[in-house]
């Protein structure tokens, strides 16, 4: 769906919701998330849909499925101390085994 954001900011939620494509309200302040709505709906119906797709484009351009596991493949690969990747990150983690 492409439509814009009304959220209630906070826990980071602001590096996502952009006023380009969403509105933050402070939380718990009903009357705040009810007057964003209002502001959006009052706007005509194809410049609330640019907005869903400008915040859609850019959630997708950084976050990527496939970007994403690329990146905590290299983070896995850099903890282990590995460049190939060889293990996993258990068994980086697993105490050593001392056999009888």
């Amino acid at each position: 769906m492409e439509v814009p954001v009304v959220a209630s900011d906070g826990f980071g939620i602001d590096e996502v919701v952009k006023p380009e494509w969403g509105r933050l309200v402070p939380p718990g302040r009903p009357e705040a998330l009810a007057e964003a709505m209002r502001e959006l709906l009052a706007l005509p119906g194809e410049r609330r849909a640019e907005m869903g797709r400008a915040g859609r484009a850019w959630v997708i351009e950084r976050w990527n499925l496939h970007r994403e596991a690329e990146r905590l493949a290299g983070l896995i690969r850099r903890v282990e101390g590995s460049p190939s990747g060889a293990g996993t990150p258990l068994e980086a983690a697993a105490p050593a085994r001392t056999d009888p």
